[in-house]
């Protein structure tokens, strides 16, 4: 559309921009979950009197909140005051097999860390810092709630691709694996079934560790696991085939990441494997998850999601090696490192940073 004071307005890029500004529609979405609105939808379309009543909110707000959602097309609403499922809705009930209420359903603290967005940009410091004055992890670290609200979301986002990643490497060598700041089992929990030769070691902080046998005996694992506490910045269990990092690097910066690597690689025999499983960054100008959990880890815990050559970089720096690197567009890629032939080690600075 052209004017007669300026060049004209490309009103679809406008739109589209203003699609990408709407904040509202992810925070009311969280509304949604937090409240269970899917779960009380299961046998079919209900009122929104009957949804007010069972979810303890006020008919009029709570038939905002579900008209702007079924606009989006996660509801869907019927004659007016009944609201039904969507395909897209499922995947809020709670017993859904890749059920991302959990995901969608924000804390108010962490929502608090994007209002700094801006200020973390300028200084390199996390918007959780600046909006709450401490470290991400010690905070998770005494606030109980907080943190199985953290591992839950990590996990809910695991989830979505674990078929890929149990069905895309070969485990089928590995026969004894640790799953290092693996928290309460839930990656075991989906290995050691499809691979009955396979023990696994669960090796966690305590409160880490907190509800893993009851994940692992659901699961029907525990009497093929193994639970042991401890520090990954300290030291690991040794004798295992493969280390396994699942969505653990990216929770740190490079100096950092390098400290777990190191640890990862003394524990290994000059046999053993680490797989890391981690978002991969593309080099490209294409959308992906990677980029928008990059951000994430800049709000929050000061990691970052790399790309395969920075992963590089950070194992060469640990006297590791990439053997293989899978691939999945959208997906968590799974990459497999081995220890360095002796006459590739890098020497270890002695002023790393401490935890």
């Amino acid at each position: 559309m052209a004017s007669a004071s300026g060049p004209a307005i490309d009103l679809d890029a406008l739109t589209e921009l203003l699609v990408l500004a709407d904040y509202w529609t992810p925070l009311t979405l969280g509304v949604a979950a937090a409240l269970g609105i899917a779960d009380h939808l299961g046998e079919g379309p209900r009122s929104i009197e009957d949804l007010a009543r069972e979810t303890g909110a006020r008919p009029d707000t709570l038939f905002r909140v579900l008209r702007l959602l079924s606009s989006r097309g996660v509801f869907q609403q019927v004659d007016g005051q009944r609201v039904a499922l969507t395909p897209a809705a499922q995947f809020l009930r709670s017993d859904h097999p890749i059920s991302l209420r959990d995901l969608l359903t924000p804390l108010p603290e962490f929502v608090l860390a994007w209002s700094r967005a801006v200020d973390a940009v300028r200084t390199g410091k996390t918007g959780w810092e600046l909006a709450r004055g401490s470290g991400f992890f010690p905070y998770l670290a005494e606030h109980p709630e907080a943190a199985e609200h953290f591992n839950k979301t990590m996990f809910s986002r695991t989830r979505m691709h674990l078929s890929r990643i149990l069905e895309g490497y070969d485990w089928s060598s590995i026969r004894k694996v640790v799953d290092v700041g693996g928290g309460t089992g839930q990656f075991l929990a989906a290995l050691l079934p499809r691979n009955p030769h396979m023990r696994g070691v669960l090796f966690d902080q305590p409160s880490g560790l907190a509800g893993a046998k009851q994940v692992l005996r659901s699961a029907g694992v525990l009497d093929r696991c193994e639970l042991v506490s401890g520090d990954f910045f300290d030291a690991l269990p040794e004798g295992a085939d493969a280390y396994v990092l699942v969505n653990i690097l990216h929770d740190w910066d490079d100096d950092t990441a390098t400290r777990i690597l190191r640890n990862c690689r003394r524990a290994m025999s000059n046999e053993a494997r680490l797989v890391v499983i981690d978002y991969l960054v593309p080099v490209d100008q294409e959308p992906h998850p990677a980029k928008g959990m990059d951000m994430l880890m800049l709000m929050f815990t000061g990691g970052r999601e790399r790309t395969q050559a920075e992963l590089e970089e950070l194992l060469g720096r640990a006297n590791l090696m990439l053997a293989t690197a899978h691939s999945t567009p959208r997906s968590l890629s799974i990459t497999e490192a081995r220890p360095a032939p002796r006459s590739q080690h890098v020497a270890a600075p002695s002023d790393l940073p401490a935890r």
